[in-house]
């Protein structure tokens, strides 16, 4: 009787150093979605919904982004996957892994194209990370025979991840500072204003 063959443990290293990372920014993230932490602008408040959506999908792609990845593949896993929602009625964990060769594409493409809008209409990212954003997106639309490195298109989505939440924190620092400065001033005694225009005026 032959063994069960077992995963060797060095392809579990990028699993398990990826969904700590994304686990540690969700972390920080959720940090920000308190009320007491939360920010003043809809217009950042809707950037941070943003990037909690753009985590969510990586998490859940880290999970996915071993296996092959060729479009004959990615077609197969994208009919299992519809095979599976129509009968069954329901997704989960269990599925998304049996089409991982699909679904990772989805949740990355999800985080891309949130990234992207993130980028042109509330928060800039980096001229990097921008060209990065759309060379992957337009890359979608050329099918070759095997696609670029998962691994590596994750780890490019993460790190404008990071910096992009990285620099809203900023801008909220940067507000409190300004605002503590400005209560911090010590107030000025009635009428002393006047005072020291009348002292000048004797000069």
């Amino acid at each position: 009787m032959s063994e069960e063959k077992l995963t060797d443990p060095g392809e579990f290293e990028w699993l398990v150093d990826s969904r700590a990372r994304i686990h540690r920014l969700l972390l920080d993230l959720y940090s920000r979605t308190l009320p007491s932490t939360g920010f003043e602008s809809a217009k950042k408040e809707l950037a941070l919904q943003l990037l909690v959506a753009i985590g969510f999908s990586l998490w859940r792609a880290a999970f996915l982004a071993d296996g092959e990845r060729t479009w004959p593949k990615m077609h197969l896993d994208q009919a299992k996957f519809l095979e599976s929602l129509v009968r069954d009625n329901a997704i989960g964990y269990t599925q998304d892994r049996a089409s991982r060769c699909w679904t990772f594409g989805y949740y990355l493409n999800n985080a891309y194209l949130r990234l992207s809008y993130l980028h042109g209409s509330l928060l800039p990212l980096t001229a990097d990370h921008a060209n990065r954003i759309n060379a992957f997106l337009t890359d979608q639309f050329t099918p070759r025979d095997s696609e670029p490195n998962a691994k590596v298109a994750w780890e490019h989505a993460y790190e404008a991840t990071r910096d992009a939440f990285r620099e809203l924190s900023s801008v909220r620092r940067r507000l409190a500072l300004f605002n503590f400065r400005a209560d911090a001033r010590p107030a000025v005694p009635a009428g002393a204003a006047q005072h020291g225009v009348r002292r000048r005026r004797r000069k």
